[in-house]
């Protein structure tokens, strides 16, 4: 081989570097991926290719009919400041509500109404009937309810879904009511979805469901495309009830899969809510930009032309949809957890499976600590992703030493994104406390304001870390154990702006 080869490779890393920095990202992962490029080409190159060019840069403007990109206030300041009436209104609304029925104004509604307000109505926080889901079992036995009583439509959207036992039922169930005249639609991730079977993708439309997948891997448009995944996971049934949070669609929530390659069936601990309010047209027209997004296709024309009957809420807790993506011009999760951290004053309990934040919010959760909160951080002893666990233990093992209360969840693979803050605050969502989510891939978290709410998450939480530790290595361990836990975790950390 001659030199040609090698000077058309460099000159190509260079190229692709001198591009990755006239995008302006995080300048930890842009120095990361041009060390990787100008160092390591061979390697390099290809990873770039598959995980870090933006080939969604085209898409960013490509909206439905209900515009929920979230644009920086500032951007335009004279809709920004149309929209402060709307804001007060609503927050004023909702406290009113709250003081006819006799229960407490949250304390944080406001400064979250206020700031995620600005970003559109879809921000909104409105009053919702709330329920509470743990784990498979009972989440599974709401959906396929709530499907049941379709008339209209449903909604389906999953990061996986998988066609085993438990989506075979529901595939089952879907053709039904489709059979019954109902509108079906199916959306799932390319890569999250990766083992899908393509008979169980015909038979849904063969019988005349609507299936899309968010962003296949392979284009001639995109070429190779691996990052910016639809992580959210959504069932919303005649515009009336929805249910979203943890929980993807597949057997191992109820019997159990192995992890790592283990014949280890252990549970896998998850949080998912059942809505009924207002949020779940919101929590709609998230699925239907998602949609248009994966098709150019409107569906909200069609499936809001016939009003529904409204809704009986009860008490109702105060309810915001947050929606996060890479097409926002606001880093929407990330701004989340700040305001979250920021606002806790006596507790913040945050339960994740993948932890990897980045400096900003490492340093907000050690202010936290100083501010003498009481910050604990629940993390699996398990994972399904060996390198994102390693790394996520050096963020830990550093929030642990600066007073953080870390504990190992035990008793399973622990795949909730929950966060408690004080006695009337939690999020409930798809979001993990990592980059990925935070910066990457397109998200949707659930602040719930609200006493009785909390009570639930926090007695909830409170079972988890009865059967979590503060150790999460046995204590047995040699010093060769030690010293190679140690190395796999320094080398596995030095991805974390790569993850």
């Amino acid at each position: 081989m001659g030199l040609w080869p090698y000077v058309f490779l460099y000159a190509l890393a260079l190229w692709l570097a001198f591009d990755l920095i006239q995008e302006r990202r995080n300048p930890k992962s842009t120095i990361a991926w041009v060390v990787a490029l100008v160092a390591m080409p061979f390697v390099g190159i290809p990873l770039y290719y598959a995980f870090g060019k933006n080939r969604i840069k085209g898409l960013m403007r490509r909206r439905a009919f209900f515009d929920q990109h979230a644009l920086l206030p500032y951007s335009n300041s004279h809709e920004d400041t149309a929209r402060q009436p709307a804001i007060r209104h609503n927050l004023s609304g909702i406290e009113s509500n709250m003081r006819l029925a006799s229960r407490p104004v949250p304390a944080n509604l406001k400064d979250f109404g206020s700031t995620f307000g600005r970003f559109g109505e879809l921000y909104d926080p409105t009053l919702n009937d709330v329920k509470l889901l743990v784990d498979g079992q009972e989440t599974f036995r709401e959906i396929f309810e709530v499907i049941s009583k379709a008339n209209r439509y449903i909604l389906v959207q999953y990061y996986i879904l998988r066609s085993d036992r438990l989506g075979a039922e529901l595939q089952k169930l879907l053709i039904a009511k489709a059979k019954s005249g109902v509108a079906v639609y199916v959306l799932y991730d390319d890569i999250g979805s990766f083992f899908l079977s393509g008979a169980y993708i015909r038979d849904l439309k063969a019988h005349g469901i609507s299936v899309a997948s968010f962003l296949p891997i392979h284009s001639w448009k995109r070429g190779l495309q691996l990052n910016f995944r639809n992580h959210r996971k959504l069932v919303v049934v005649d515009g009336v009830e929805a249910l979203t949070g943890g929980l993807n669609f597949g057997e191992e929530y109820v019997s159990g899969l192995p992890i790592l390659g283990k014949k280890d069936t252990s549970r896998w601990r998850d949080t998912h809510v059942r809505i009924t309010g207002p949020a779940v047209e919101k929590l709609e027209d998230v699925f239907f930009d998602d949609w248009h997004f994966a098709t150019g296709e409107s569906l909200e024309l069609n499936l809001r032309a016939i009003p529904h009957p409204g809704w009986k809420i009860n008490a109702g807790e105060a309810v915001q949809v947050i929606p996060s993506a890479p097409t926002d011009e606001a880093l929407v999760g990330v701004l989340l957890y700040m305001l979250t951290i920021q606002k806790a004053k006596r507790r913040l309990w945050i339960a994740t499976p993948y932890f990897v934040p980045d400096t900003p919010l490492t340093r907000e959760l050690e202010l936290c600590t100083l501010r003498g909160v009481d910050v604990r951080l629940i993390l699996p002893r398990k994972s399904d992703n060996p390198l994102v666990h390693w790394v996520g233990e050096t963020y830990a093992d550093k929030l642990r030493k600066a007073g953080v209360k870390v504990l190992s969840y035990g008793a399973g693979f622990m795949h909730q994104k929950v966060v408690l803050v004080d006695e009337d605050l939690a999020l409930v969502g798809t979001t993990n406390f990592d980059n990925r989510a935070l910066y990457l891939n397109f998200e949707t978290t659930l602040a719930i304001h609200g006493a009785e709410f909390a009570r639930k998450v926090e007695n909830m939480l409170t079972a988890d870390m009865a059967e979590s530790s503060a150790v999460s290595e046995p204590a047995d361990r040699g010093p060769i154990s030690r010293f190679i836990r140690l190395q796999r975790e320094n080398l596995s950390r030095l991805l974390a702006p790569l993850l």
